[in-house]
């Protein structure tokens, strides 16, 4: 693959933004992912803040998953046994 501008240059990678090939000196590495220089730097790093939002809200979210299908096998426990012991009114 070669590069979107210099067409005779090897690209080193993607822009994530708009997915064409970018040499050396074109790409700005922005950790994990690259961008066109002065032109998707900002939205490509704005998209790497939420995905590394997400994976620690879901971390976060994934110790809590126990707590509500407790809750309701508890409930549903309690309603059972109340109702097996329980004996409706006599009239």
């Amino acid at each position: 693959m070669h590069c979107f501008t210099y067409h005779d240059v090897e690209a080193v990678g993607m822009c994530e933004a708009c997915c064409k090939g970018l040499c050396a000196q074109c790409a700005s590495d922005l950790g994990h992912r690259l961008a066109c220089k002065r032109e998707h730097e900002k939205v490509v790093e704005s998209t790497n803040t939420l995905v590394s939002r997400n994976i620690r809200i879901s971390s976060i979210n994934m110790r809590g998953s126990f707590i509500v299908p407790s809750f309701y096998a508890f409930m549903g426990a309690a309603f059972l046994l109340e109702g097996l012991l329980i004996r409706p009114l006599s009239t």
